[in-house]
């Protein structure tokens, strides 16, 4: 899938990978989840691009909602959210730290945790492909198990604030790889004080 530079949102995108990697297509929280940074769907000026990139779309293709009203919503909110990005990158970004912390009631409904698991899946099959491995079952396993430590580790370095929550909700891969960090900050710790002995 191509990449999209037209839409920079940091609050994404550095999870330790880019979006061509992600196969999401886009760095933005919208693309990975399809969800705006928060409080951006309520700006005033958020609403009035959004009316005319609808306006702008319907005026294209007359029937484009006419099998289902809701189908475009998504799409219009995607295209609204480039322009925005474009014309308010300083709200953009303000959006963009927000979103960085915000706690979702459910993690696997947090762009930045479907991006991960995106990241992982999509890793994963192109190591397979890359390694001639075809749908081997076993080796997808494997080469899972490898990937998918490594990953959460980025999101725990990237969202601390949302670590915690997401750990504490059950979040097996975060909460792993949280386990993991303290360890390492552990046995970090610990080697100076071995090393004088």
């Amino acid at each position: 899938m191509p990449e999209d530079k037209a839409s920079p949102s940091p609050y994404l995108g550095s999870v330790g990978f880019s979006s061509s990697e992600s196969g999401n297509g886009s760095e933005n929280g919208a693309a990975a989840g399809l969800k705006l940074a928060a409080g951006m769907k309520e700006d005033p000026d958020f609403k009035v691009i959004r009316e005319q990139v609808k306006e702008s779309s319907l005026n294209t293709s007359p029937h484009f909602l006419d099998d289902d009203p809701n189908r475009g919503s998504a799409i219009f909110d995607l295209d609204a959210e480039r322009i925005y990005r474009e014309k308010y990158p300083e709200k953009a970004r303000a959006y963009d730290q927000q979103e960085k912390t915000r706690i979702y009631e459910n993690p696997n409904e947090d762009p930045a945790v479907i991006q991960t698991q995106n990241r992982i899946t999509n890793e994963t099959y192109a190591r397979m492909r890359a390694n001639g491995h075809g749908s081997d079952e076993t080796k997808k396993i494997g080469i899972q198990a490898e990937i998918t430590p490594q990953r959460w580790k980025g999101f725990v370095e990237e969202f601390p604030e949302k670590t915690a929550h997401y750990a504490d909700m059950g979040h097996s891969g975060i909460a792993q790889a949280q386990e993991a960090k303290r360890a390492e900050e552990a046995a970090k710790q610990a080697t100076p004080a071995e090393v004088k002995a």
